[in-house]
């Protein structure tokens, strides 16, 4: 239960002399884990927070990437500044 919660090895091993197992879930023997337990809540709220702005900021980048209508390698080349291939009869420029 306490990995499945977000904590990592080391506070489990900080909170396990302060549970006990009730044979279905482990149970809380101490108040004393609480200042524990609220600060791996607030770390996990600011995780969840930090993954939702890079969630947010990929579906821009999508919605972005989709709007600019650019398909191929070549136009993406081109986009993104690098020399242009020369064709078959030695013209430079974009296919």
């Amino acid at each position: 239960m306490l990995p499945a919660a977000g904590l990592d090895t080391a506070v489990i091993a900080e909170l396990l002399p302060c549970v006990v197992d009730e044979g279905r879930i482990l149970e809380p023997a101490c108040s004393s884990t609480l200042p524990d337990l609220h600060r791996e809540h607030a770390r996990i709220d600011e995780a969840a927070t930090a993954l939702l702005a890079a969630r947010d900021r990929l579906d821009a980048l999508v919605a972005l990437t989709t709007e600019s209508g650019v398909t191929d390698e070549e136009a993406c080349a081109a986009v993104a500044g690098e020399p242009k291939r020369q064709d078959h009869s030695g013209i430079s420029g974009p296919r």
